[in-house]
């Protein structure tokens, strides 16, 4: 890799350090609204891979407007209930 970025890439779209990245592959919670409608209720105990995942069979019509709110925790079950 070697080089940095530059400007002629444009501006990034997202940039995570190790502190950001780290935590995404622990146990979360998230909830994906659409305006103010909770549309569904998940956890995953992979962090970010499952909601992010293209074959997550609910998350396919996310849409422009749509919000996923996510929650890092060691009792993922218990407060996916709670939400729910």
């Amino acid at each position: 890799m070697g080089r940095r970025p530059g400007a002629a890439w444009g501006p990034s779209h997202v940039e995570l350090e190790y502190q950001d990245f780290a935590p995404s592959r622990e146990p979360i919670v998230y909830v994906w609204t659409r305006a103010d409608e909770v549309l569904y209720v998940g956890m995953s105990s992979r962090g970010l891979d499952l909601p992010l995942s293209a074959s997550h069979e609910r998350l396919r019509d996310f849409a422009p407007g749509d919000r996923l709110t996510i929650w890092r925790t060691d009792r993922p079950a218990i407060l996916e209930a709670d939400l729910i």
